[in-house]
């Protein structure tokens, strides 16, 4: 018995319900399957493109290495649907041994303790429901994860060395966010050193740095030189909303503090910064701290479960069991009696098991939660649709839709993004309302998409319905509707309205 002793094999307990909790959701975004189908188009030798023959290539992605590695094992036979849930879980997973391996080497604790973080994680709705969303998500969080546990363990042997630098190299390839990581990093790097009155510049932190340079540098050129924007598409398309969009950011903030409830408990790991000035909680309160205000400043997600917070979820859970940890130790070391001490660490601890209780709670009803059954909704219709286009038209006919995901990848046809995600100069447009409207849904040119006569038209010409920032003109109706006749889809489980461009027949694959 000697082993239930050991907190490591309660590591095991918790992994399974973190996997019980994934599962629970076990859903696909529609978005996920515009990676799947750049994916397919690298591996069938027409390069990362989102329509084949398309010119100039629109970077309409923000995941270069999960591409790659979706596409590596569908070139090997998998279904990607089925290989992102499994990959998704798999870096979910891998990051709570991460967190305890994180407690035992960063801080040096042996403890019951250091169980307190995992179960954090493993209890995160966001956390759980993103890691069989068919993105990057946990991918990303991994790599982040293993570089700020691996430089801090680096740091404090006072040996940093390249490991770490490709670790946030593997990151920024991940998520373009990983730079914003890396330079966090470099900012606590060179104000450590300098504290500690040595030298900024030496060798070693020299080879660190060019190590990232290097073979960031690389990637960097290459995808300028392919796709000749220095930000990817999706940039252009969802940001210059000003300060709306801050405004919304704050409040995507405020909701995402109030739905897990527990965040507001990483400011007792303040507790912990008066330990030492090269306490490691400073560093991961950078991160945070930086990591949240860039959400702010893009105004935040449309996704449900706060998509965007989730590469944060693993380094705030150090950060509220750190701070448990610190405060308790507060509580212990003042001058009252044993039990009125001890009473008071018991209701602490019965206060942070309740928030921990009533976080998993959202995982189960709410806002977020139908929010993530209507996007499971939306891929299952999306991919139905797709699947009957792909039947039942030709190869040169085009599709012009809202969104493009599933639709896109299971048609096969050539795909004309409504909202700019994938498509130049609906991202450039220039709209007079930006960060008033539902993120990444404001950029949109009505003209412009008609001019290229697509053959079917998907989606409301008003979206979302009570649009009062954006709406087609007269003039634009009138085209659309000289253009254009509803065309009905029904079919078993499948029954659609879209509309299809009048002068141009169907014909048969």
């Amino acid at each position: 018995m000697k082993h239930l002793t050991n907190p490591r094999i309660y590591l095991i307990a918790i992994a399974t319900a973190f996997v019980l909790h994934s599962l629970h959701f076990n859903f696909t975004c529609d978005d996920a399957f515009i990676s799947f189908r750049y994916a397919r188009n690298f591996i069938n030798g027409h390069g990362l493109v989102w329509n084949i023959g398309e010119h100039p290539p629109v970077e309409g992605y923000t995941n270069f290495l999960w591409i790659i590695t979706i596409g590596l094992f569908m070139k090997m036979g998998f279904e990607p649907v089925v290989v992102s849930k499994v990959l998704g879980i798999f870096f979910g997973l891998c990051c709570i041994p991460l967190l305890y391996s994180c407690s035992e080497l960063v801080f040096q604790r042996k403890s019951f303790l250091n169980l307190i973080a995992p179960v954090i994680l493993a209890c995160c709705g966001p956390f759980a429901a993103w890691s069989t969303g068919g993105l990057e998500t946990q991918m990303f969080t991994f790599f982040t994860l293993a570089a700020a546990v691996r430089y801090l363990y680096e740091v404090q042997h006072d040996n940093i060395t390249p490991a770490s630098a490709i670790l946030f190299v593997l990151a920024s390839l991940t998520r373009p966010e990983g730079l914003l990581i890396f330079g966090v990093t470099c900012l606590h790097c060179f104000s450590q050193t300098f504290l500690s009155k040595k030298n900024p510049f030496c060798r070693k932190t020299i080879i660190w740095l060019l190590a990232f340079l290097i073979l960031y540098g690389i990637y960097f050129l290459w995808r300028f030189n392919y796709y000749g924007f220095i930000f990817p598409n999706t940039y252009y398309a969802k940001t210059e909303g000003g300060v709306y969009q801050l405004w919304r950011g704050f409040r995507y903030l405020k909701r995402f503090i109030l739905f897990t409830n527990w965040p507001i408990l990483a400011g007792l790991s303040l507790f912990s910064l008066f330990k030492s000035p090269r306490s490691p909680i400073a560093y991961l309160l950078m991160l945070t701290l930086s990591f949240s205000a860039y959400i702010v400043s893009i105004g935040g997600d449309f996704l449900g479960m706060f998509r965007f917070f989730v590469p944060m979820v693993p380094l705030m859970a150090i950060l509220v069991q750190e701070g448990i940890i610190s405060f308790c130790q507060w509580l212990s070391r003042l001058e009252y009696p044993q039990i009125v001490k001890t009473s008071a660490i018991t209701f602490c601890s019965f206060v942070f098991i309740s928030i921990l209780a009533m976080g998993c709670v959202p995982s189960f009803k709410g806002r977020e939660y139908e929010r993530i059954l209507f996007s499971k909704r939306l891929a299952i219709r999306n991919s139905a649709l797709g699947g009957w286009l792909h039947q039942h038209t030709s190869q040169d006919e085009t599709l012009a839709a809202l969104a493009i995901g599933a639709i896109s990848y299971y048609s096969e046809l050539n795909t004309i993004d409504r909202l700019g995600i994938t498509d130049i100069h609906v991202a450039h447009t220039n709209m007079p309302h930006m960060g008033k409207g539902f993120p990444g849904h404001e950029k949109r040119d009505f003209s412009y998409i008609l001019s290229r006569k697509p053959t079917y038209f998907f989606g409301p010409l008003i979206f979302p319905k009570k649009n009062k920032y954006y709406k087609p003109t007269a003039s634009e109706i009138r085209k659309f509707n000289q253009l254009y006749k509803p065309f009905q889809i029904r079919a078993p489980n499948l029954k659609v309205s879209l509309y299809k461009l009048k002068e141009v027949k169907k014909v048969k694959r």
